[in-house]
């Protein structure tokens, strides 16, 4: 098992290999959830490996833009370990999860805007990342998703 500072190295590591730092567009939304505009690619779900299973679905954020708590939502057709993270252009700025074993179904969480220091974030475009691995007998399935949000006052 890795310990959490293993995982965080990885994680970066694999961000190192992210060429997606431009954040540019999101998908617009009102605070029912329901899709105003969209990004094109955002909340689409990458697949890493043998998929025995349904991919994830991942929902757009609501509210989107945003000047207060946040709602992400997916639904997992197996239990699965999960990594959601938002980042800026330049770095990680609040783990909403890391490496959190998740049972199958739906799942919602709000995010506060709060970075992982407690600090507000500033105004500006920041990137949602989705990781899920299911683990299987002849090895893993890496889902990837992210979608951009957009923080105003």
């Amino acid at each position: 098992m890795f310990s959490k500072t293993m995982s965080l190295t990885i994680l970066l590591m694999l961000l190192a290999c992210d060429n997606s730092d431009v954040i540019s567009g999101y998908t617009e939304t009102d605070s029912q959830g329901d899709v105003i505009s969209e990004d094109e690619d955002d909340w689409r779900v990458t697949i890493k490996g043998e998929s025995v299973i349904s991919a994830p679905e991942v929902a757009a954020a609501f509210p989107n833009p945003t000047n207060g708590p946040i709602e992400f939502r997916y639904k997992i057709a197996s239990s699965m370990k999960v990594t959601m993270y938002i980042k800026s252009s330049k770095r990680i700025v609040r783990y909403l999860m890391d490496d959190q074993f998740m049972s199958q179904g739906f799942h919602s969480i709000i995010w506060d805007l709060n970075k992982d220091d407690g600090d507000r974030i500033s105004n500006g475009l920041y990137r949602c990342v989705y990781r899920c691995v299911f683990k299987f007998k002849h090895g893993n399935t890496i889902y990837t998703s992210y979608g951009d949000i957009k923080v105003v006052d």
